[in-house]
């Protein structure tokens, strides 16, 4: 466990001691939340709606906080209080100040989406031992920070950082508190738009953080990044992730080339291959489902070769991989198995997602339980559409489409030619439940976080957590 310096903190952050300074060695943590402080945590007053953190120093101290970061002192507190301006920047400060400290190999990873099982592909196969990761996908300025500030060189070679955005100008705050030595974007599509803007802008929020990576460092994209203005500017020693074609290799000796090669009854195998780790081939486990995971685990593979990693260490994490809670899960209850995808849902990972349940479970009845998208924007209705257009419901398939966009799922997908008697929509998950429930064959749960369609699977034995806190720390992308 990391213990932090106050005069540190203070010269890290600009601020000020006020109501005593602890002493050193007594500072080991850092919390926003008065349920989950520790002994010897910092309490963080953040200011969120209607509720003000500074009027639970109270709470923050019974529960065995030592001190608290504040934008104005609080007297009868009873705490030492470090005063800054803003103590969401100001924990981006202190959380950059201990990262520069660190010894290890930090790895920031964004993307619109593909950025959590990238992230525990990654750490898993660099040793979940000496790996500091971002837990679950609580990536935005908080979380990042969070992250950040549990880096000990006693036990850590690595960090594994996530850095998800919703506005313009986060990733500013992100990168630079980062400072990646390696930088990974999994994918531009349409997320957040609504705060973003269009593609081109969500590129180049996103490249901003290829561009934080340290001299010497390396950025890695998929080529068809190439494709926005923002990447006209070349990135310095860019690794660039390229999908093999025919067997040809870009003739940029750095890029990196990766083909996946898989069926639905077998086992895959992917083979990943540059100038500078040679070329490996790995099986991967059965959760390895579809080309989107095979390309994240692709970027997690190139990595750990880039950092030393045996391949035979490799391998053997590498089977016991599985995806992240909600994020392309298969569940099997009875006669039926769910695929499980809905953490959160945009176009990218919704086509991916359809497509993947489409191909694995071909040759069974599926049923679509698909939640509307959320933060899209003016291009909302259209973007529904075009994804409701990529579903083709076969002989025994059905489809349940859930909240105010899922007109324009059943739009698209009349479109394409859908049979109108086999398409159900609704207002709420719940009214998906007799459906479900009667359903046996392949089930696909894929939308937003908002709809929290896992609630089907309750009393089904599925292991299902949720948390007000977690939705809202983990909601950028």
């Amino acid at each position: 466990m990391p213990t932090f310096n106050p005069v540190k903190l203070a010269t890290w952050s600009s601020g000020r001691w006020e109501g005593g300074m602890p002493s050193d060695g007594e500072l080991s943590g850092f919390c926003i939340d008065t349920r989950k402080t520790k002994a010897g945590d910092i309490f963080i007053a953040i200011q969120t709606g209607r509720r003000d953190g500074h009027d639970f120093l109270g709470d923050a101290k019974e529960q065995g906080a030592v001190a608290a970061l504040v934008e104005r002192f609080i007297p009868g507190a009873d705490l030492p209080q470090l005063v800054v301006n803003n103590t969401v920047n100001g924990l981006l400060d202190i959380a950059h100040g201990h990262r520069l400290e660190f010894r290890g190999t930090v790895v920031g990873i964004t993307g619109s989406c593909g950025k959590t099982s990238t992230k525990d592909a990654l750490a898993l196969l660099l040793g979940d031992t000496v790996t500091c990761k971002t837990e679950a996908n609580l990536n935005n300025l908080l979380g990042l920070s969070l992250t950040l500030l549990k880096l000990d060189n006693t036990i850590h070679k690595y960090a594994v950082v996530e850095a998800g955005i919703s506005e313009p100008g986060e990733m500013d705050s992100l990168a630079r508190a980062l400072e990646p030595d390696i930088g990974i974007l999994t994918i531009v599509g349409s997320a957040h738009t609504e705060g973003l803007g269009g593609l081109e802008e969500v590129a180049s929020e996103k490249a901003k953080l290829l561009r934080a990576v340290r001299n010497g460092g390396i950025a890695l994209f998929p080529e068809e990044c190439l494709q926005y203005g923002t990447f006209e500017k070349p990135l310095d020693n860019p690794l660039i992730l390229c999908f093999e074609r025919n067997g040809e290799i870009s003739k940029n000796k750095l890029a990196f080339c990766w083909e996946f090669v898989t069926n639905v009854r077998d086992n895959g195998q992917i083979t990943v291959r540059n100038d500078c780790i040679g070329t490996h081939q790995f099986d991967l486990p059965d959760t390895a489902l579809g080309q989107g995971m095979a390309r994240n685990l692709a970027m997690s593979l190139g990595v750990a070769l880039r950092l030393g990693i045996d391949p035979e260490k490799i391998q053997s994490r590498l089977l016991k991989w599985e995806p992240s809670p909600l994020r392309g899960e298969v569940r099997t209850y009875g006669k039926q198995t769910f695929y499980v995808d809905c953490y959160n849902a945009n176009p990218v990972s919704m086509e991916e997602a359809v497509r993947t349940f489409s191909i694995r479970f071909q040759n069974q009845p599926k049923l679509f339980v698909m939640g509307t998208m959320n933060e899209l924007g003016e291009d909302s209705k259209e973007l529904h559409k075009k994804t409701g257009r990529g579903i083709c419901l076969g002989k025994g398939d059905r489809a349940v489409l859930i909240g105010g966009q899922a007109g324009a799922y059943r739009e698209g997908m009349l479109e394409a030619g859908a049979d109108a008697n086999r398409i159900t929509v609704v207002v709420d998950a719940m009214e998906a439940l007799p459906l479900v429930r009667g359903f046996e064959g392949a089930i696909l749960l894929k939308g937003s976080r908002s709809y929290g369609l896992e609630r089907l699977l309750e009393g089904m034995g599925a292991d299902v957590e949720e948390t007000n806190g977690e939705r809202r720390l983990a909601a950028a992308c």
